[in-house]
């Protein structure tokens, strides 16, 4: 749909919808933001029915000169084949203080076999409610086969930081809410909350299954 190799997308409003990312690697569907210097700002619209056959169903961000920063928006409905059903990070930073990834209605779901919602790998992801507290961005009602319904932290240098927001409603068979693999690590606290996330298997709302794998709880809730 979008590729982003330097320079500053902002999305505002409008829709990219029903891209296919098919290459040799097959990155993301939707937005692509590429290793060298590229931003991308999404304040509001729609990333939906893209797909990727392999990482980044809607949105992939490579590299740790680039960044991603959702403000509002949603990104719904994305389909990749490996990793990150909604949205893959390969090193760098992404920064949610808005918007949702996922939602209620079935279609809504994002899908993937590890990280259904989002898929960390060697980089930073940080959730958290706007500083004026009107902006609460969700993680809602996706679907991993594997491991990491809602987020799925993986590799070196991976971490996971959630002061805010809510994973809600996903699904997978390890770690329905939140799994946390090798080298990778989640610190929540605040008004966090996971809910009634489900696991086939182990971890229903955080699922840490490997040595070197971390999770820091400060504050906020799992429940249900």
């Amino acid at each position: 749909g979008v590729y982003v190799s330097s320079g500053t997308f902002n999305m505002y409003g409008g829709s990219i919808t029903g891209n296919k990312a098919q290459d040799a690697k097959g990155r993301g569907g939707g937005v692509y933001v590429y290793s060298g210097s590229g931003t991308f700002n999404m304040y509001g619209g729609s990333i939906t029915g893209n797909r990727a056959t392999g990482d980044g169903g809607g949105v992939y961000k490579s590299g740790s000169n680039s960044s991603f920063n959702m403000y509002g928006g949603s990104i719904t409905g994305n389909t990749a084949n490996s990793y990150g059903g909604g949205v893959y990070v390969d090193g760098g930073g992404f920064t949610m203080t808005g918007g949702s990834i996922g939602g209620t209605n079935e279609n809504d779901a994002n899908t993937a076999d590890r990280g259904g919602g989002v898929c960390v790998d060697c980089g930073k992801f940080t959730m958290s409610a706007s500083a004026d507290g009107q902006n609460i961005p969700s993680i809602t009602g996706n679907n991993a086969t594997e491991n990491g319904g809602g987020v799925y932290v993986i590799g070196s240098s991976s971490t996971f930081e959630m002061t805010g927001g809510s994973i809600t409603g996903n699904n997978a068979a390890y770690g329905g809410g939140v799994c946390v693999s090798k080298n990778g690590s989640f610190e929540m606290s605040g008004s966090s909350c996971i809910t009634n996330n489900k696991a086939d298997s182990y971890g229903g709302g955080v699922n840490i299954n490997y040595a070197s794998a971390t999770f820091t709880m400060k504050g906020g809730s799992i429940t249900g």
